[in-house]
């Protein structure tokens, strides 16, 4: 029966062995997704420094350190000692960080020193998930540097296009509500554009006349179209 009991205990020991490390791996993934956000690497390392000790089986003797760079991230009541383990956070095979787990007093001998087989996948996972995130940031940042925010004017060229190819006249009237528009606003150089929609060209409402000859109808269209970048062009800069 005392045999038996052991076996319980024991299996029941290792169970919450493996909550407290799930935890402390669940507690760290909500860090690193909240940095995602906001970017905040300081906030980030020190967070995961003071969730480590918790995944350990003496927590309370457990102490985590993380180096990045020149910066150096303890947790609270940080002390240096012999017992220790350590992962290197690395990005792309180069190392540019570490972990470093201690116990503050010497525990009994395990499967590393005094640190379990399991503690040892739970800290290369912390590592790892570092890594990864570093990884991502800098890939972030370079893709902002490289791909800058497109132009106003390729957001709404498409349309122009579209209307060109689609309902030219839809477009001519458009244009020139924008033309109105901007010389309503004290926009100077939009005034010369207003030549490509004299009365001659269009009723007294403002409509586009229907009932010009076709070439010229076909001229006053061309003129229209070949300057409609022109037009929301000066409205991407001014408006």
């Amino acid at each position: 029966m005392d045999k038996q009991q052991k076996s319980i205990d024991k299996l029941l020991s290792n169970l919450q062995e493996r909550a407290k490390e799930l935890e402390c791996l669940y507690d760290i993934e909500e860090l690193i997704n909240e940095a995602a956000d906001d970017s905040d690497l300081d906030k980030l390392f020190q967070g995961v420094a003071d969730v480590i000790p918790r995944g350990w089986q003496y927590t309370d003797k457990c102490c985590a350190k993380i180096s990045y760079g020149d910066t150096v991230y303890t947790s609270g009541g940080f002390q240096q000692s012999p017992w220790e383990m350590r992962a290197a956070i690395s990005v792309q095979i180069e190392v540019v960080g570490m972990v470093h787990v201690f116990y503050t007093e010497q525990m009994p001998v395990a499967d590393e020193g005094p640190f379990l087989k399991e503690e040892r996948k739970l800290l290369n996972t912390i590592a790892d998930r570092l890594g990864h995130f570093i990884l991502h940031q800098n890939m972030n940042r370079v893709l902002k540097r490289e791909r800058p925010a497109k132009p106003k004017k390729e957001e709404w060229w498409v349309i122009l296009e579209l209307l060109e190819r689609t309902d030219p006249k839809l477009l001519m009237r458009i244009c020139r509500k924008m033309t109105n528009f901007l010389c309503w606003s004290g926009v100077k150089a939009a005034e010369k554009l207003l030549a490509y929609f004299a009365p001659v060209y269009r009723t007294e409402d403002g409509e586009i006349v229907e009932d010009l000859n076709r070439p010229k109808r076909k001229k006053i269209m061309q003129d229209v179209l070949s300057t409609s970048e022109e037009i929301f062009k000066f409205a991407s800069q001014h408006l």
